[in-house]
């Protein structure tokens, strides 16, 4: 009597055949034949699709998905982006972007996403597991950052008639009338505009 143990390295069919040889034994020695098909892990994810939708520029925003493994023992997995060239790899971070998922186990993964063009954004998110293969899943990622315009109300400051070397106070509203945030920033004055008193 002995045992068998078998490691398989990669996924597919395999046939293995042994010879004994047995002091003493004739010529015909005794032939044993393993046969069997590696098969990988079985897996889903949710959903297969993820849609920002419409984003405002350089504002956080997160989606989620889920992988469930359906097989009776764990595997390593790996997320990544696609690269079309356009975007910086930093307006995506994946987390977890690599991770074990137990046998019949489930993992979160959260996607957050920082646009810093003023694009429309077609993506995929491949899917991999080790030792199994790359791109067993692919996730199209879809977006359209949008950049709010932004309107200051009045638009024209009247001072009317002001003495000179007192100080005048006036005031402005800026207003958002789209249903994205937007960021603003006032640009550092001029030298000549400084001298003007503003």
């Amino acid at each position: 009597k002995f045992n068998v143990r078998l490691i398989a390295s990669k996924v597919g069919n395999f046939i293995e055949t042994f010879t004994f040889r047995v002091n003493g034994a004739p010529k015909v020695l005794p032939i044993i034949t393993f046969t069997g098909k590696v098969i990988g892990p079985s897996f889903s994810i949710i959903p297969k699709s993820i849609d920002f939708g419409g984003v405002g520029y350089g504002f956080l925003h997160t989606e989620k998905l889920t992988i469930e493994n359906k097989s009776e023992i764990p595997f390593d997995f790996k997320l990544r982006m696609s690269h079309d060239g356009a975007f910086e790899r930093r307006e995506f971070q994946i987390l977890p972007e690599n991770g074990t998922v137990n046998k019949y186990g489930k993992v979160e993964v959260t996607i957050e996403f920082i646009p810093i063009s003023i694009r429309k954004y077609n993506l995929l998110l491949y899917f991999d597991i080790e030792k199994f293969g790359e791109k067993l899943a692919e996730i199209p990622l879809t977006a359209t950052c949008v950049c709010p315009c932004l309107t200051l109300l009045p638009n024209i400051l009247d001072f009317h008639d002001i003495f000179i070397n007192y100080k005048y106070k006036n005031s402005v509203i800026l207003q958002n009338n789209t249903e994205y945030a937007a960021k603003f920033e006032f640009i550092k004055q001029s030298p000549a505009s400084t001298k003007l008193g503003i």
